[in-house]
């Protein structure tokens, strides 16, 4: 029928832009490897949301009062503040979910942060 025929007609369209999605994906691996790294601070309330800090300007950093009262600087790709959303976090991994239903490999490892509690 007519929704048969539009499937085979609408094929090579699909296969073109998949083809062009995976050459863009490669480039983008090229220019910033193929290994990111960001991390997401949730609110926790209480002593832990003192001892994180945000610096301004630096978009991938942050600043965490360790035990003796030393402030230590971790860097990454990207980091994802309290106040970031569901829709934020998965728009900056959408890209690593579609390069896996393009045949490509990725790995998303998260954690929760250990509670002394």
């Amino acid at each position: 029928g007519a929704a048969a025929d539009t499937h085979v007609a609408s094929a090579p369209r699909y296969l073109r832009e998949r083809a062009k999605r995976r050459k863009l994906s490669d480039e983008l691996a090229d220019l910033k490897g193929n290994i990111r790294v960001v991390a997401r601070c949730r609110p926790g309330g209480g002593p832990l949301d003192e001892a994180v800090a945000f610096p301004p300007g630096a978009d991938g950093a942050v600043e965490v009062v360790n035990d003796n009262g030393l402030t230590q600087r971790f860097e990454f790709d990207a980091v994802f503040r309290p106040g970031s959303t569901q829709s934020e976090v998965f728009d900056r991994i959408a890209p690593f979910i579609q390069s896996c239903f393009d045949g490509r490999h990725a790995c998303i490892f998260a954690r929760p942060f250990p509670s002394n509690s």
